[in-house]
């Protein structure tokens, strides 16, 4: 028995997710930011940090 296994009711969750903002966020140390591109279609956002 393992702490890890699953229950009968239990579901594997999808490997990617078609919506949401996986992978689209990035520190840019020079700037001391974050920038996030949540879609191609639409401007970065620059999210400064102090």
């Amino acid at each position: 028995m393992s702490i890890l296994d699953l229950g009968p009711a239990s579901a594997t969750p999808p490997a990617t997710v078609s919506a949401g903002i996986n992978s689209r966020f990035r520190y840019v140390p020079a700037l001391r930011c974050i920038v996030a591109m949540p879609d191609a279609r639409q401007p970065l956002c620059f999210i400064r940090l102090e």
